[in-house]
């Protein structure tokens, strides 16, 4: 999971440095179309054509700064707050194994019962899907319940297929 995650985050920030360099080869090669396209980005955000003229004009001095306007306004991302794959891979790393830990705490401790492997799961999925509604200011039962019932949901699925191929609980 981890280098899925490395890999999907290093494949996001490549993409927006190609994209990025695209931008600045049009600024490069088009540089009054690209001064028009940016004076147009600030008449859409309600400024007048004049002043708009005359802010384009300030910032195509810099290059640098007409390049992080363009990206923001047309790939919506600033170049200078992409995620680090090397982070996004750890956390990752690292919430996997406190996932997969969870079910397995009653059999470490000397249970033997699979109802209270699920039981001890649902709880800690309630708790993290509460967590996350209370981070995010949504109603913490519905973050709850929708992390166990995504939770119930992956499970039966993985079940089915199992039954489906011949596999089965004992």
């Amino acid at each position: 999971m981890a280098t899925g995650e490395f890999t999907s985050v290093k494949s996001q920030n490549e993409l927006v440095a190609s994209e990025v360099e695209v931008e600045r080869t049009a600024l490069a090669n088009n540089p009054r179309e690209e001064l028009e396209e940016l004076a147009t980005f600030f008449v859409d955000m309600g400024v007048t054509q004049e002043l708009a003229d005359q802010v384009a004009k300030q910032i195509n001095k810099s290059p640098e700064e007409a390049l992080k306007v363009h990206t923001s306004q047309e790939l919506g991302v600033d170049t200078s707050e992409l995620p680090s794959p090397l982070q996004a891979a750890l956390l990752s790393f690292i919430s996997f194994a406190i996932g997969a830990l969870v079910p397995l705490l009653p059999y470490l401790l000397g249970a033997t019962a699979l109802w209270l492997s699920l039981a001890v799961t649902a709880v800690a999925l309630a708790i993290t899907g509460g967590a996350v509604a209370r981070l995010t200011s949504r109603p913490i039962v519905q973050g709850a319940l929708r992390q166990v019932g995504l939770a119930v949901l992956a499970a039966g699925v993985t079940y089915a297929v199992g039954r489906g191929i011949g596999t089965r609980i004992s």
